[in-house]
């Protein structure tokens, strides 16, 4: 159906209402609407549940009207008597909820009606009440619903609706594809303007430039007026001179109005913004600026060997060919190296550095297998795809004046960058506010720039989903970005000052501006997220009333610690803060930061930076140290939810201090995870022993949603092995002294299943479908629920936890209160256990699972033991960096060399249960794995599952008469995160396979001849492809016969001749070992566990490098404890008031010598916040 004309019939739309047998609306006299009820009409000819596809990157739905540049929704009613009618009319707004069945949104508009007969209505689409900073949602209409009810008198009879239709305008409209054009001065910009007659008769429209008073630039309008018949459209040329004392970069704006037959009332109108042009280059940095850095690579040494490191991977880097498949052109990587290479380039004037450059944009650009094409550039997701446009847009910005390019090929730039900016302006208009849109956004800008289009530049900057939108919405009161994960503080806060510098050859000065605060309960507009268990709201205080970029950058100093290194929190792992991205993504960090605001703190960030780390084209030579020094401090932000405690002992070394995190605060939408009132991170000497993501499956897992981001991936206290809902944490006491540091916080929440199978992923309709494709089994239940949704919550538990640093270790002191009995587990993740020791240990049970329960994480903790133990409980981890430790499967980031020991004390309850398991570690096991075991060429049993951690077949099968039997195998390696296949390792084994004879005896196959074809017989028998035990789902077995198909795209069978055994069954497990190889270093799950309402438990952590310095720790009752240190030296800590209401929580320390002579106490909280004698 033709959208783009002034008029849409909608009586020629389907009528969904079972009074018409017939769909089409014109094809009656007039649609009857009883009273109290409603009548539909729907774009024509929809028959499937689900019309979505994909072009590209770009939504389509062919069943459904554009509405976005529409305004009136006109219609005819005949009102059988006289009376008040409320009139309701609803737009049916499509939602994409692919692969499932597409879902309607109703937005409405509600208009009374007074009279009898025919009455005729002029509805203003902008008067509906949906949400306007949601507007790319009338992108896809898919109905109109009229309904009416009698306010006052009327008739019981029906109403009849004569006329339904769409109109573009009231009148007349006009409109141009571009709305900002440059010329260099004393030229003229031509604009090619659509005039539409949106009416049914002939008339006149006449045309005006708005005047304010000091324009400079004349304007001419041809013609000056239309003579238009009904429904015509014709041209209108609007030409612009630029004068030449209108600066580079300098416009004014022309409004024109179209006036149809003197009804001003009718008028349409456009705004153009006329540029003088701008010399290239100017995104990254005017033509003097790259003067001065290539100034400061002569007066340098390290900024000329910096420019070798940018060459030197430009001279690396391989033009790619456009992908082969049509899906998308190139690896997004590939735009960081051509800005590499056009960086390197234009400091160093190496002409074949460009050519690369230049060779990369015409791909991109080419209109048969370009971007055109395609619309779909990288392989990766959108965001990354505005982070590509803005590379290409900063080489073409670069490339500009360079002679490479043809005119043909700016043409093709602008065709296909245009196109992305459409896709963009769309995309914003969702209602998205995240690093995702963000870095969209500034793609599109930076497009925007190079065309010199200030029209859409000013879009992107100030409309809907822009940057102001972005920096005040995003940015939460204690400056933290609302995803709370430091590579997204970073990438916002390099992103905003990206645009910052881009805009300033503008003069658009965004370094200090301070847009206004936003006081919504979520960052995005409208409902809560239909997703479920993600949260968007806000929480924490309000106290300023504005954001500003800097705020983002200053929010991380007082958690770096001496090294520029940030603790893990939510998705990310430990972090250094550099001067520009690490990986090569060439975005702008602190270096950037210093280079427009000249912080002496982001200097301190800066020379704690590795040369590869600095920016050569920002960073600033003679960097001094500031005297602040943040990093000693404590600190906490009550948005983001974390308080960072130092230890502050006297005469030690940054390094020797210890560094405790707590976690209590805002969720961080899709990045957030579910583990307020955790121990997020302890740092000592430059190490760390656990993040938030030690363990990561990526985004396009389901372990992603369904474990990763869980509570039981944390060092918290859970309930029922279940997920905590996001529910908002509180602060209840900060105290930093010299004796101690300390922290309590709260959270009230419910628990449940995480959400079943985590989230839908690359458009699976099954969880079973998706554990398939990934080669990763796990069972399920008969009656699962649905896929993604949570369940059986409970009720609300408070959630309690004191963190007290001291000069040697920490302690947590944590109250758990509920209304109906639970089980309680305080859980601490750490690898390298090396022994679990208490005054009485009694191992009761070993379990292949934490949990059998297929709905929950703790499925995916194996290999677990069962203990009763009374007394202090001391586990003993070592773990280390470099060489000579093994780091396999650690996602762990910034630690220096060395070892690391951890003593964990469990000082309450005095009698416990403790669990210990294995963490499922993210080795590349994953595979789908097909088996058969055939006699004589007879199958016997055959099978499939993803072979991981999980998925074990044990068999038990007849071989009675079978003289040779055959064990086949069939390894397929499964899909990864964007389609691509994943190499995996050696894993499948047959487990201590054996034949049972006749007369009763057990012949193991180990022990018999046994013929490999195509099998990789690894160590041999018994143990595994990397040397350790064969446990195939944490069952160990030891004359385990390795069966992994040497060359994957064949079959691997093992023989066995029976002849003369009078073999009479065969007995076998099959499966995929893990883990692989050594198990010392791998990653325990610790689980101090206790069982009803309430739960109180007391932990202590030393962190050391040689020797201990506790000998003791023991607990008088769950608010006393006493700890012993090598010294002599003892500490008592005391809480009150910590079971109760939270009003009174204080917490005492003191410590005494070896005489019992009092040396230090100190406390904070109650009536007495900070005391020191």
């Amino acid at each position: 159906m033709e959208t783009q004309s002034a008029r849409i019939d909608l009586m020629e739309w389907d009528i969904l209402h079972k009074g018409y047998s017939n769909r089409r609306a014109s094809n009656e006299g007039g649609i009857l609407i009883a009273p109290d009820n409603s009548v539909t009409v729907q774009y024509p000819g929809v028959q499937e549940p689900n019309n979505w596809y994909l072009r590209g990157f770009e939504e389509k739905n062919d069943f459904s009207a554009d509405l976005r540049d529409w305004h009136f929704l006109e219609l005819e009613l005949e009102l059988p008597a006289d009376g008040l009618l409320e009139l309701k009319v609803e737009a049916g707004l499509l939602l994409n909820k692919s692969p499932m069945p597409e879902q309607v949104e109703f937005t409405a508009v509600q208009c009374l009606v007074a009279g009898e007969g025919t009455q005729s209505m002029t509805l203003p689409l902008k008067q509906f009440d949906d949400k306007k900073s949601l507007s790319g949602k009338w992108k896809f209409v898919r109905s109109i619903r009229i309904s009416g009810e009698w306010k006052s008198g009327g008739s019981k009879e029906p109403l009849t609706l004569i006329r339904l239709e769409l109109k573009r305008r009231q009148a007349v409209h006009i409109s141009a594809p571009v709305l900002s054009k440059a010329v260099p001065a004393g030229e003229t910009a031509r604009y090619e303007v659509t005039v539409r007659n949106c009416t049914s008769r002939t008339q006149p429209v006449s045309f005006i430039c708005e005047k304010y008073g000091w324009e400079t630039m004349s304007v001419e309008l041809d013609p000056p007026f239309l003579l238009m018949e009904p429904w015509e459209t014709k041209k209108l040329c609007v030409s612009v001179n630029v004068p030449e004392k209108v600066a580079p970069g300098g416009h004014e704006r022309q409004k024109i109005t179209a006036i149809p037959g003197g009804q001003g009332a009718a008028a349409d109108a456009l705004e153009l913004f006329t540029l003088q042009s701008l010399p290239h280059p100017y995104v990254k940095m005017t033509e003097p600026e790259w003067d001065d850095v290539r100034e400061k690579t002569r007066s340098y040494e390290w900024a000329g060997e910096l420019l070798a490191m940018y060459e030197h991977r430009a001279d690396k880097w391989m033009v790619p060919e456009i992908h082969d498949g049509g899906l998308y052109l190139f690896e997004t990587h590939h735009s960081h190296e051509a800005e590499n290479a056009a960086i390197a380039w234009k400091v160093t004037g190496r002409r074949d550095l460009a050519e690369k450059a230049a060779m990369f944009l015409r791909r991109l650009i080419d209109p048969a297998k370009g971007y055109p094409a395609t619309r779909r550039a990288s392989h990766q997701e959108l965001v990354h795809e505005g982070e590509l446009f803005k590379h290409a847009a900063v080489v073409y910005d670069l490339l500009f004046d360079s002679g490479l390019l043809s005119e043909e090929d700016h043409a093709n730039m602008e065709r296909t960058f245009r196109l992305f900016l459409e896709l963009i302006d769309w995309a914003l208009c969702k209602g998205g506010i995240s690093n995702w849109t963000l870095a969209e956004m500034i793609g599109a800008l930076y497009c925007s720039q190079t065309l010199q289009d200030f029209e859409r530049m000013n879009r992107f900057l100030y409309g809907t989903g822009g940057f102001t939108d972005h920096l005040s919405k995003g940015t939460l009161d204690d400056g933290w970005w609302y995803e709370c994960s430091v590579g997204y503080n970073l990438m916002g806060a390099g992103l905003f000052s990206e645009m910052t510098q881009s805009c300033r050859p503008w003069g658009i000065n965004l370094a200090e501006i301070w847009v206004p605060a936003h006081y919504y309960d979520q960052v995005t507009p409208g409902r809560k997220p239909d997703i479920d268990g993600l949260s968007v709201d806000i929480w924490g205080p309000s106290r300023s009333n504005y954001r500003s970029i800097t705020q983002l950058w200053d929010s991380l100093l007082p958690f770096a610690d001496y090294r520029g290194v940030l603790f893990g929190i939510n998705d990310s792992a430990e972090s250094k803060l550099p001067g520009i991205s690490p990986r090569g993504y060439m975005d702008a960090r602190f270096d950037l930061a210093y280079y427009l605001y000249r912080k002496p703190e982001y200097a301190d960030i800066l020379l704690t930076c590795g040369l590869a780390d600095r920016d050569l084209l920002y960073a600033v030579p003679g960097l001094k140290q500031s005297e602040s020094k943040p990093y000693l401090s404590s600190a906490y932000a009550d948005n983001a939810g974390v308080a960072v405690l130092r230890s502050q002992t006297e005469g030690r070394a940054p390094r020797e201090q210890i560094q405790a995190v707590v976690k209590y605060g805002s969720h961080g939408g899709a990045h957030g995870h579910y583990d307020r009132v955790s121990l997020l991170s302890v740092m000592r000497y430059g190490k760390s022993f656990y993040n938030p993501e030690s363990i990561w499956y990526n985004y396009h897992t389901f372990m992603y949603k369904f474990y990763v981001q869980n509570s039981l991936t944390h060092n918290m206290v859970i309930v029922d092995q279940k997920l905590q809902d996001p529910a908002e944490g509180l602060r209840l006491l900060f105290h930093s002294g010299g004796l101690f540091q300390a922290c309590a916080v709260e959270n009230k929440a419910r628990w449940s299943h995480p959400p079943y199978g985590g989230w839908r992923v690359a458009g699976d309709k099954t969880f079973a479908e998706r554990t398939w494709n990934e080669g990763r089994y796990v069972p399920i239940p008969a009656e699962a629920p649905e896929y993604s949704k949570r369940t059986a919550f409970t009720e609300k538990v408070l959630q309690r936890r004191m963190t007290v640093v001291t000069d040697d270790y920490v302690v947590l002191f944590d109250y758990m209160s509920g209304e109906e009995e639970h089980t309680y587990d305080c859980l601490f993740h750490c690898k390298g256990l090396i022994s679990l020791e208490a005054d009485k240990k009694r191992h009761k049970a070993h379990t292949e699972q934490f949990s059998t329960d297929p709905l929950g994480s703790a499925q995916f903790i194996t290999d677990c033991d069962w203990y009763e133990m009374s007394g202090t409980v001391k586990a003993k981890f070592e773990m280390g960096f470099g060489p000579g430790y093994d780091n396999r499967a650690n996602r762990t980031e910034c630690n220096e060399d060395g070892p690391l020991s951890i003593d964990h004390y469990t000082v309450w309850p005095p009698e416990t249960e403790m669990i210990v398991g294995a963490d499922p570690e993210y080795f590349q096991v994953q595979k789908q794995l097909h088996y058969a075991v055939t006699g004589d060429g007879q199958t016997l049993a055959h099978g499939k599952f993803g072979a991981w951690i999980l998925g074990r077949d044990d068999l038990d099968v007849s071989v009675e008469g079978i003289e040779t039997l055959e064990l086949r195998v069939q390894a397929d390696e499964a899909y990864g995160e964007h389609g691509s296949l994943n190499k995996t390792e050696k894993t499948i084994f047959w487990g201590d396979p054996y034949i049972v004879t006749e007369d009763g005896e057990i012949r193991y196959l180990a022990d018999l001849p046994i013929r490999y074809q195509n099998t990789d017989q690894g160590n041999g028998i018994g143990v595994d492809y990397f040397g350790g035990p064969v446990k195939l789902m944490s069952k160990r077995f030891d004359r385990a016969v390795p069966a992994n198909p040497a060359d994957l795209s064949r079959e691997g069978v093992i023989s066995v001749d029976l002849s003369g055994l009078k073999a009479v069954r065969f007995i076998a497990s099959i499966g995929g070992d893990y883990p692989l190889g050594d198990e010392t270093s791998r990653r325990k799950m610790l689980s101090a566990r206790a069982v009803g309402k309430c739960a109180r438990f007391v932990t202590v952590i030393e962190t050391y490098e040689q020797t201990a310095k506790i000998t003791k720790a023991t607990a008088v009752s769950a608010d006393e404890i006493s700890v012993e240190l090598a010294d002599g030296r003892v500490q008592i800590i005391q809480l009150t008031g910590f079971d109760g209401d939270g009003d009174g929580i204080s917490v005492h320390v003191k410590e005494i010598d070896a005489a019992g002579r009092t040396i230090r106490k100190e406390t904070a909280g109650g009536s007495l916040q900070y005391s020191i004698s």
